[in-house]
């Protein structure tokens, strides 16, 4: 499924097919998708409904399939989400035009990226941060705690470990309570592991680790965090965040502890929502 605002291009160095969605905003959101083996892709469920959350709030979101196997350490993966910022961040995107209408407002190039992984997904992208700078925040959905080792070959502690390197990068964990694949306890011990003034953990109730039927209360701990996350911009409006300049968030020297700019995020233990 392609939602109406998407368009469909390839990235230039690994040919990963993505479908992007120009909203002429400052921030561009990248999302990516669950074990390829096991039937994932940007077509899931969850990265689809992630992608029309962003969009309805008019941010710029880009979805794609790895242009691998996934079977392997995942080194390969976590430079294709690099790639992908850098094609976002360079403004080589398809530009902000309305189907059917000519070009009339001037194109505004992402400063600031978030990214947002589910299940695997999110051991790629939470690895990727610390290789993007401009990278402002990071949502791991459903992180496979239980199996990272068997999904990336048992190189998962170097990732997890760079995940962990932008010691300020503001950063949300959501699982369900009833995850097929991690248990509550796990989960929340991969959580406390990461720095506590940065970090913030979730456990949707009576949900398991797809999501099927709670796409919406996913997506409203999102919107949450973001509230929290950047309040001095969006001052209580989730709908300012297409329109914001998020650029003070994004940090010069990604393996710095120091920050660029703006509040600190709010530190939780893990909260639950119903």
């Amino acid at each position: 499924m392609r939602t109406k605002n998407e368009r469909e291009t390839t990235l230039p160095s690994s040919g990963a097919k993505c479908r992007i969605a120009n909203m002429n905003s400052d921030l561009a959101v990248i999302i990516t998708h669950p074990w390829g083996p096991l039937g994932g892709n940007m077509h899931n469920n969850v990265v689809l409904s992630a992608a029309m959350f962003f969009q309805a709030l008019g941010v710029t979101t880009m979805r794609f399939d790895f242009a691998t196997s996934q079977i392997g350490r995942g080194y390969k993966e976590v430079q294709q989400v690099v790639e992908a910022a850098d094609y976002m961040l360079s403004g080589q995107h398809p530009s902000y035009v309305e189907a059917g209408q000519q070009q009339q407002q001037q194109q505004r190039t992402p400063t600031s990226i978030v990214l947002v992984g589910y299940s695997y997904g999110s051991l790629i992208t939470g690895s990727a941060s610390a290789d993007i700078p401009n990278c402002i925040g990071c949502v791991s959905i459903a992180p496979p705690v239980a199996v990272k080792h068997w999904l990336l070959l048992f190189n998962s502690g170097y990732h997890v470990q760079k995940a962990k390197k932008r010691t300020s990068l503001p950063r949300l964990m959501i699982i369900g309570t009833e995850d097929n694949f991690s248990s509550e306890t796990s989960f929340t011990d991969f959580v406390d592991s990461f720095p506590d003034a940065s970090t913030s953990g979730a456990l949707i109730k009576r949900a398991d680790h797809f999501f099927n039927g709670r796409e919406k209360d996913l997506m409203n701990v999102i919107g949450q965090w973001l509230l929290s996350t950047y309040a001095d911009v969006l001052g209580g409006d989730l709908n300012q965040l297409g329109q914001a300049d998020l650029s003070k968030y994004a940090k010069k020297d990604s393996s710095s502890s120091k920050d660029s700019g703006g509040e600190k995020p709010p530190s939780y233990s893990c909260v639950s929502f119903t």
